[in-house]
């Protein structure tokens, strides 16, 4: 009988494609995040990545401070310059919370231009509106935009609501500063640009045909390209040191190393006058090294404000120079570039002095040469630029390749482990048993120079059932502990004996110690989970918690399984760490046994609370550093809390904060962020509105006067005692204490967008998440922690959410509801006990404060238009103004309210204009009502609420 496949192959990609009904997983959603896990210590999760591309994870520096990744965004915060969105190399900073873009290509293009294009430039206004864009007479626009908070902002919501006018796709908008660029999908001519005109009101507008000409900016068309330049596979020494990774982005020649680079490099600009270019005969991909500036060491528990370290300003070294195996194939409309893949999946070690890769070329003389130039395993030795063969193989047939794959290099460098198909793979190897050319395990000693010296091992000897079946599983990233002695890998065979040496349908994950030359098997098969439709995936298997000696005491691996915490199956459900019917991958730990069982005996932790992707079942791949307290891993089509709205893979970042003691008898009182709100966890009734007299009126004199009648009070509406929940992003405030311990600390971090994360996840030692989510810690106060909520964390839902504060090692549980709204307008930074609202006339380009008038002079024009207020609030994240109500002296604003923007972490602003019916209206309250179907959201009411002052 043939073996199922297993269902990430080892050549596969990241993911694997369950096919299921949307609907249900946008149901099931949040439910594998609320479900009791008895088992799951307290993890915080943040995601380092934000953006519309995908993001994957190459490697973590030891200290968990460095995390190096590979993604087509445009994601740097420092110095961002991705807007060709090219396959780039990245680099994060926990301790600085920015991310770094390392490398900068751009592709050799067919034509200097991508596509036919033409422009917008916003120039002055700030209000108004933009009514409209035509291409050649077309409207392209869905109505009209908004001026929003600034004229950069209204430039990208117009570009938005081009790319959403799907009654016109021919064209994509793109926006930079004040600037749109509108380009057609299809390339055309250089000198075929857009006729681009643009209304607006208040708005000043210049358009632009950009007809010919290249200037690097844009998404590049596959049918445009003609070398593809890509960087990929980084990974990262243990030292946080040096990055290896492979590009093509050179026009070095074998012999004639020119110093061209990935850092910097346009392939077009090696075009000669009659346009040829050296790639076109080149192109293939090489072995790159990069310095990465050094850093002070910091407590990155403190979240202090250090000084900015450029990680962009380091230095290359090319590892290889190869002849390519195949010319560069260019891209076209049914086709998509190519190049050769020649030097690849490097491997790196503690301090970066010696790289293993894959490399089908001849790398040294004869080693490797056609026609039996096969992928074979080579060492780089940075120090001497020595390169060495691992393995010298023959090519096999077109039935059956041979093949070397998968290194992964010790931290001495001096030993490697890979997966080879070939019989005594290894240069010297003797003794070896794989005769019937079976996918084994080996590991070779290495000497100074990277050669072969010592040990030959060939750790597995398996046969298949059937030909062509998969046996062992090593996949791509570090399976081999630092100090060399322990392997770790997936397989279908029986390496412990459990069953007379007979080949299982379900593989399961072996640990191999070298030393004693034992397997231990961790967890069950792949198939022993009857619920998991369609069995387990890859589980990566990776070692963490080293000591001073480089020796792991503990492995980290995924699973879909929902596994008991000694890696059964229990018949009940409730009774695993992953009852969640779905499956969702999680990540484990499991204590690497000394001596024990064949079964390799221990507990396993669940480490992460990830909830099921809306489409995709996918792998996680987790990145320990050395302690499996920091780990980093890449999910795709999941919002995990942290927003992730577009559902594209991104990097994540999982902490476990040390743990001394639990608080005893904790207690947690909640408020809103802008005003103090009490929040509550229950519903609280509105109290009953307090009557407010009209005025006394005077009696007409008369001989025989007649009493006015008694004037009918106007209810003023009471704030109630306490808002029930919190919303995703918004502004907020906990005081936690505990019985006969009251914490007290001070500190303030630093808030922005333009850092990642925005705001820190640890400070002063204190971390905080709301199931399983980091909260972005922006001020300690005494016993007060001033957060900022989760983004994508209980959307259009009613969730009662696990809160977890760790204060320096003092755990305090709690709990608080979450609701789609939580509306709460923030006082003026000044005097705030005025009870003054924030809001400001934004008619002209100086704001100004109250008091206001209904109509404002308009500079621009010289003439009265209905005056433009913003207000700032929290607690409104992806609030549409459509569906908000809001009154100023229980006067209703009609007209349009703009959509809620943020300006900075958990602030919003919105936008309303006042009619003349306003006019001399006097001190009155604002308020703001939010109408969804899930409910009514308010904040303050007109008998404490902010106000503001209209003359």
């Amino acid at each position: 009988m043939t073996r199922p496949r297993p269902l990430l192959p080892r050549l596969g990609w990241r993911i694997f494609v369950i096919t299921r009904f949307a609907k249900f997983c946008a149901l099931l959603l949040f439910a594998g995040s609320l479900i009791p896990i008895s088992a799951q210590i307290d993890t915080i999760l943040g995601q380092v990545s934000q953006s519309n591309a995908n993001t994957f994870a190459g490697g973590i520096s030891g200290n968990g401070r460095l995390v190096v990744f590979e993604s087509t965004g445009n994601i740097a915060t420092e110095n961002p310059r991705n807007d060709d969105l090219n396959r780039e190399v990245f680099l994060f900073d926990y301790a600085q919370r920015r991310i770094f873009q390392i490398t900068d290509t751009k592709h050799l293009l067919v034509e200097q231009v991508r596509a036919a294009r033409g422009s917008v430039t916003l120039g002055t206004g700030s209000s108004g509106s933009i009514n409209g864009i035509t291409v050649a007479g077309v409207a392209i626009m869905s109505g009209p935009v908004n001026f929003q908070t600034s004229l950069e902002q209204t430039a990208t919501n117009v570009a938005t609501n081009i790319n959403n006018h799907v009654s016109t796709p021919d064209y994509t908008a793109t926006a930079e500063n004040r600037v749109i660029t509108i380009s057609a999908v299809t390339p055309g001519p250089q000198n075929n640009g857009l006729a681009v005109e643009a209304t607006s009101t208040g708005i000043s507008t210049t358009t632009s045909n950009l007809a010919g000409g290249y200037d690097g900016s844009g998404p590049v068309l596959s049918s445009n390209t003609k070398v593809e330049i890509t960087n990929t596979r980084p990974v990262m020494s243990n030292d946080g040191r040096w990055i290896a990774f492979s590009s093509n982005a050179t026009t070095s020649a074998p012999g004639s190393v020119d110093g061209t680079n990935p850092g910097d490099f346009d392939a077009n600009d090696f075009n000669d006058s009659e346009g040829n270019n050296v790639l076109t005969g080149d192109g293939n991909l090489e072995i790159w090294m990069y310095q990465i500036p050094s850093v002070a060491d910091v407590d990155m528990s403190q979240g202090d404000e250090i000084p900015v370290t450029d990680l962009s300003a380091g230095t290359f070294i090319q590892a290889t120079s190869s002849v390519p195996s195949r010319l560069p194939v260019s891209g076209s409309p049914t086709q998509i570039p190519i190049i050769a893949a020649d030097n690849t999946d490097p491997t790196i070690n503690d301090d970066g002095s010696v790289i293993a890769f894959v490399s089908n070329r001849d790398l040294v003389t004869d080693g490797n040469s056609a026609p039996e130039d096969n992928p074979e395993i080579f060492t780089f030795v940075r120090g001497s630029s020595q390169i060495s063969q691992v393995t010298q193989t023959p090519r096999g047939n077109i039935a059956e390749p041979i093949n070397n794959s998968t290194p992964t290099i010790s931290g001495n460098g001096m030993r490697v482990m890979f997966a080879s198909n070939a019989s005594n793979p290894i240069v010297g190897m003797k003794g070896g048993d794989n005769t019937d050319l079976n996918e084994e395990v080996f590991y070779a000693d290495l000497d100074a120079a990277g050669a072969p010296s010592g040990a030959k091992v060939q750790v597995t000897t398996t046969s298949p059932d059937d030909p062509g079946d998969l046996v062992n599983l090593v996949n791509f990233g570090r399976r081999m502990s630092r100090d060399g002695r322990y392997l770790a890998f997936d397989s279908f065979a029986d390496l412990t004996n459990e069953h007379n040496g007979e080949n299982q349908t379900g593989f399961g994950t072996f640990l191999y110690d070298s030393v004693a030359d034992t397997f231990f098997r961790i967890g069950e098969r792949s198939l022993a989970d009857d619920a998991a439709t369609g069995g387990d995936i890859a589980r990566y298997p990776g070692f963490t918690d080293y000591d001073a000696g480089g020796t792991p005491q503990t492995l980290v691996l995924e699973t879909r399984m929902n596994i008991a915490p000694d890696g059964t199956i229990p018949e009940e459900d409730e009774d695993g760490l992953n009852p969640d019917p779905t499956r969702p991958v999680q990540v484990y730990s499991f204590p690497i046994p000394a001596t024990g069982s064949p079964l390799g005996t221990g507990t396993f932790t669940r480490l992460t609370k990830l909830p099921a992707p809306t489409f995709f079942l996918g792998s996680v791949q987790p990145i320990p550093s050395n302690s499996v307290d920091r780990l980093a891993f890449s999910l795709p089509q999941t919002e995990t809390g942290t927003g992730n709205p577009d559902l594209s893979t991104e990097v994540y970042y999982l902490l476990t904060p040390e743990v001394v003691s639990e608080a005893n008898s904790p207690s947690m009182s909640f408020f809103t962020g802008a005003t103090r709100i009490p929040v509550s966890n229950e519903p609280v009734p509105s109290p009953s509105p307090t009557p407010t007299p009209s005025p006394t009126p005077t009696p007409s004199p008369s001989p025989s006067p007649t009493a006015s009648p008694t004037p009918t009070p106007s209810p003023t509406p009471q704030t109630p005692a306490a808002v029930e929940g919190l919303s995703r992003g918004m502004l907020a405030e906990v005081e936690y204490s505990s019985r006969g311990f009251t914490p007290s600390i001070n500190k303030t971090a630093v808030a922005s967008f333009d850092r990642r994360f925005n705001l820190p996840m640890e400070l002063a030692g204190v971390s905080m998440s709301i199931n399983g989510v980091s909260v972005g810690i922006k001020e300690l106060r005494g016993n007060k922690i001033i957060f900022v909520a989760p983004a994508g964390i209980g959307q259009n839902l009613e969730v009662l959410f696990p809160v977890v504060i760790n204060f320096n090692g003092v755990v305090f549980r709690g709990e608080i509801l979450f609701v789609a709204f939580r509306p709460d307008i923030f006082r003026t930074d000044q005097n705030p006990q005025l009870n003054r609202a924030k809001v400001f006339n934004v008619t002209n380009r100086v704001h100004t404060r109250e008091p206001f008038t209904a109509r404002t002079l308009q500079y621009r024009g010289g003439v009265k238009v209905n005056t433009k207020l913003r207000m700032y609030l929290t607690g409104v994240e992806g609030l549409p103004g459509n569906i908000v109500g809001l009154q100023i002296g229980g006067m209703a604003v009609q007209g349009n309210i703009g959509n809620a923007v943020p300006v900075e972490p958990g602030i919003y602003t919105m936008d309303f204009s006042l009619a003349p019916s306003f006019d001399m209206l006097g001190d009155q309250p604002i308020t703001i009502t939010i109408l969804t179907q899930a409910g009514v959201f308010q904040g303050r009411r007109d008998n404490d609420a902010p106000r503001i002052k209209i003359l």
